[in-house]
């Protein structure tokens, strides 16, 4: 679950906009490792997959594009 700011799609709940209170990222549902950046998220999985959300212009969600994403998106190589 993520709150506080998102208006660059770091909540991972697929809006860009902010949230007081918890909201569950769309899609993980099994996370066994989080990590945090600025603006940005990313989750390790069970099945040992990664994947990243939120503020993404300088590559920092690991799918090869710019650009940011409001729900989670695979790692390449993950």
């Amino acid at each position: 679950m993520c709150w506080g700011d998102g208006l660059l799609g770091q909540l991972g709940d697929g809006a860009y906009a902010s949230a007081p209170i918890p909201r569950y990222v769309r899609g993980i549902t099994t996370a066994i490792g989080i990590s945090a950046g600025g603006s940005h998220s990313c989750a390790l999985l069970a099945n040992r997959r990664i994947e990243c959300w939120g503020y993404g212009f300088f590559g920092q969600l690991g799918d090869g594009r710019v650009a940011n994403e409001p729900t989670p998106v695979a790692v390449r190589g993950t």
